[in-house]
C-alpha cells in the first residue's frame, strides 16, 4: 500500500550547518499539527562534523537526501520537486519554528484561497534579539524589498508557476526573486502577526554577505522579471522616493538634537 501523501512537506537545506538540525528538526517535530513530512537535503556538506551528523541522524518523519552542493535555491527545488504535498514549508537549517506556525500557516491557506503563502513575524535570537515584520501583501510590496521571510509556507502550485528557485542566483537574496515570482501570479503574502520564526543572526553569515552586493542582486531581481517592474515603475520609484525622503527627514531631526545638544 502507499503511503498517504502529507499534507505539508518541510524543506531543510543544509549546507555544514548539522550541529544545528537538533534544534531545528525538533521544533517541526514538536509542532501542534502534525500531517508532515520533513526532507533535510545535504547540499554537499563539506564539514566532517556535518556529514557524521547527517550519517546518524535518525529522527520521525525525517528523511535525509544527499545531493552535489548547489546553493540554497537547488536544494529547495530538489526537495520540492521529489514531493506532492498540497504545501511546502521552507526552514534553513540553523532557525527553528514556533510549535503552532504549520497549524496556523495551515489553517490560513485552507480558508483563504488568494493567498499563496503564509509567512510570521521573525524573532531574532542570537546577537539580535530584534522582533521584524516582514510586510507582506501583493506583488507591488515585493519590487523595491523583500516582504516575507525565506522560511515560511506556500501552496505547491506557486512553486510550479513560478518555475521554483532560480539555481543561478548563488550569492542570495534567491527568496526575494522567488516570491516575485509567486506575487507577480496574483498571489497575497500573509503575515502571522507573531514571531513564529525563531531566526540565529550571527556577525557574519549569507544575509551580511548578500546585503554588500545588494544594488547587483536586485539588479538580477528586476531583470529576471522585467514586465512586471516595468508595469508598477511607478509605484518602485514613489517607495524609492519615500525612503529617500524619510532618511532626509530624520537625519535632519539628528543634526536638531545634536545641535540643541551642544548649545
Amino acid at each position: 500500500m502507499n503511503e498517504k501523501t502529507p499534507k505539508v512537506t518541510v524543506i531543510v537545506p543544509c549546507y555544514n550547518h548539522g550541529e544545528y538540525l537538533e534544534e531545528s528538526v525538533g521544533s517541526l517535530l514538536e509542532q501542534t499539527f502534525q500531517d508532515f513530512k520533513i526532507y533535510v537535503i545535504n547540499d554537499g556538506s563539506t564539514s566532517p562534523q556535518t556529514i557524521e551528523i547527517l550519517e546518524k541522524f535518525n529522527k520521525p518523519k525525517t528523511t535525509i537526501l544527499h545531493k552535489k552542493n548547489g546553493h540554497l535555491s537547488s536544494a529547495r527545488n530538489y526537495g520540492i520537486a521529489r514531493t506532492d504535498s498540497e504545501y511546502i514549508c521552507t526552514l534553513d537549517a540553523d532557525d527553528m519554528f514556533d510549535k503552532n506556525f504549520l497549524k496556523e500557516a495551515v489553517e490560513v491557506l485552507d480558508n483563504q484561497p488568494e493567498i499563496g503563502v503564509v509567512t510570521s513575524f521573525q524573532q531574532d535570537f542570537g546577537v539580535s534579539r530584534a522582533l521584524g515584520d516582514p510586510g507582506g501583501g501583493d506583488v507591488r510590496n515585493f519590487l523595491a524589498d523583500n516582504a516575507c521571510l525565506a522560511s515560511s509556507m506556500y501552496r505547491r502550485l506557486c512553486w510550479v508557476q513560478a518555475n521554483g528557485y532560480d539555481e543561478n542566483m548563488k550569492q542570495g537574496y534567491e527568496d526575494w526573486n522567488f516570491w516575485v515570482g509567486v506575487t507577480k501570479n496574483k498571489w497575497k503574502v500573509h503575515v502571522l502577526q507573531h514571531g513564529h520564526l525563531k531566526y540565529r543572526v550571527k556577525e557574519v553569515s549569507m544575509v551580511t554577505e548578500s546585503n554588500k552586493i545588494r544594488p547587483e542582486l536586485c539588479k538580477r531581481i528586476a531583470q529576471n522579471h522585467i514586465e512586471v517592474y516595468k508595469e508598477h515603475v511607478a509605484d518602485i520609484v514613489y517607495s524609492k522616493e519615500l525612503k529617500i525622503f524619510n532618511l532626509k527627514q530624520e537625519i535632519e531631526q539628528l543634526k536638531q538634537q545634536l545641535k540643541e545638544a551642544q548649545s
